[in-house]
């Protein structure tokens, strides 16, 4: 079964973070876990994928807790002292973003002459690497 990769569906307009543990995985497997440690970050608190076409939310607001509850969609899945997880198809992932509020990706809307304008006027401040031949001399 595979699972939903949220860069793949969800990049191009939400921001996709890891979980703490993505640091932590060697590095032989962090191509093959990537897609299950990605989140969504969000105002009242993030969406990751669980399994299939599966996503689980998790919030720690009470407010939002019971928002999330009233909703036909989402499923309670834990509930716990510090917040409670919900799993709800992907189909339904505008109807949760509404209530959880998903970080948006900034976009850069330039055109190619302003771009173009931009790299003239930054070309100065570029890096450069040191010149090895006159440190040899």
């Amino acid at each position: 079964m595979t699972i939903i990769n949220l860069r793949e569906r969800f990049g191009d307009t939400y921001r996709i973070a890891y979980d703490e543990a993505y640091q932590h995985e060697r590095s032989e497997f962090r191509a093959i876990e990537e897609p299950h440690l990605q989140i969504i970050p969000c105002e009242h608190g993030h969406v990751y994928p669980s399994s299939g076409d599966t996503l689980a939310v998790f919030s720690a607001g009470t407010i939002t807790v019971g928002k999330l509850r009233r909703l036909p969609c989402c499923k309670l899945w834990t509930d716990g002292d510090d917040g409670a997880t919900f799993l709800f198809h992907v189909d339904h992932f505008n109807v949760v973003a509404e209530v959880v509020k998903p970080r948006r990706r900034r976009h850069c809307h330039l055109s190619p002459e302003q771009r173009q304008q931009n790299a003239e006027r930054l070309q100065a401040y570029q890096f450069k690497p040191k010149d090895t031949q006159a440190q040899s001399v």
